[in-house]
């Protein structure tokens, strides 16, 4: 005798699944789309106020902007070099929403089988992003101690730009979502953790050099303005790798729930229920779709707070590579000379 299910017991897993996927799914998206534009509107700021800056810083924050080398020498200092790259990621977000929820509507099981192009794309937007920042980071260290530790983050950085480009191949090639998760779930624990270990390396090397250096300088103004960066550091560094963090816990709910399969017949019946709602949730997802915008908005966050050193007094002060705006008697000689100054 076969056992019967009741429609309402389906109806509530169907429930179950919907909340873990789609709407963990949907949640990222809207905050992804929300930080977007928060991304357009520093990034106008910054393309309006710092036009004559130095080459390299823009070449960097152009090149994060946009996730294409290319278009840089192609549409160079304009406003929409930065908020493409930005569209692009954004634009592949929603359409892989869009196509699981209008296209796919009533078909939950849809929800296992192989994602859109388009999820595919972000894996390698989202990679080349972090790339670019981590490594932006790396050579104003090496800028700023020339010691081999920014070889170390560099090499990190690159890293995790050849796990994106593997993820990007994997998913690809993947039949299904569920197939991905079960191939590459490890691999992608592993390059969010080693990720989420550079960004806090990198800001706690940040906050180490700016220490040294303010230990040196006798100067209340300047002092302040090193206090400003450790906090951006520590700041940015914690938020960056705590998204990684997460990211990575909730991919790994996956391996944790084979283990709980193990042990289903000697506990419960309602873990093995928990064990099969989680092992296809998307609530990973919706950490992901926001974890370059996270990158983005505080690379350029920390480059538009150069206004407010600068609004503060009327002589230059080199500072983080750039100039800003500080009477020539307060700045400390070794500050002065020419080709120093605190680089972060």
């Amino acid at each position: 005798m076969h056992e019967t299910v009741s429609p309402i017991d389906t109806m509530q897993d169907t429930n179950i699944i919907m909340h873990n996927t789609l709407g963990a799914l949907q949640i990222g998206v809207m905050l992804a789309s929300v930080l977007f534009g928060v991304t357009t509107v520093q990034a106008f700021v910054y393309l309006k106020d710092f036009r004559r800056i130095a080459r390299q810083s823009k070449y960097w924050s152009a090149l994060f902007g946009m996730h294409m080398t290319l278009y840089l020498h192609l549409c160079p200092g304009r406003e929409e070099t930065i908020r493409l790259g930005e569209l692009l990621h954004n634009i592949c977000l929603c359409h892989f929403l869009y196509i699981y929820t209008i296209s796919n509507y009533g078909h939950p099981e849809s929800l296992g089988a192989k994602p859109p192009f388009s999820f595919d794309m972000t894996f390698l937007l989202s990679g080349l992003i972090v790339f670019c920042v981590q490594s932006f980071f790396a050579f104003r260290i090496y800028r700023f101690s020339h010691k081999p530790v920014s070889l170390i983050f560099a090499i990190l950085a690159f890293a995790w730009l050849v796990g994106s480009v593997v993820g990007f191949a994997g998913a690809v090639l993947t039949p299904s979502s569920v197939e991905f998760i079960r191939r590459w779930g490890t691999t992608a624990v592993a390059f969010f953790s080693l990720s989420s270990a550079t960004d806090l390396a990198i800001a706690v090397t940040l906050v180490i050099l700016l220490l040294r250096n303010r230990g040196k300088d006798r100067f209340q103004r300047t002092n302040a303005i090193v206090d400003t960066l450790i906090r951006w550091s520590i700041e940015t560094g914690l938020l960056t790798s705590f998204s990684g963090i997460i990211t990575a816990i909730f991919v790994s709910h996956f391996f944790v729930c084979r283990l709980k399969e193990i042990f289903v017949l000697i506990l419960s019946p309602l873990w093995h229920v928990q064990a099969q709602t989680m092992k296809s949730n998307m609530i990973w997802l919706a950490f992901y779709a926001i974890r370059s915008r996270l990158y983005a908005n505080s690379f350029l966050a920390g480059l538009n707070s150069r206004t407010t050193f600068r609004q503060r007094s009327d002589n230059p002060l080199r500072l983080s590579g750039v100039e800003f705006k500080q009477h020539i008697e307060s700045i400390p000689p070794a500050v002065r000379e020419e080709g120093k100054g605190i680089v972060v």
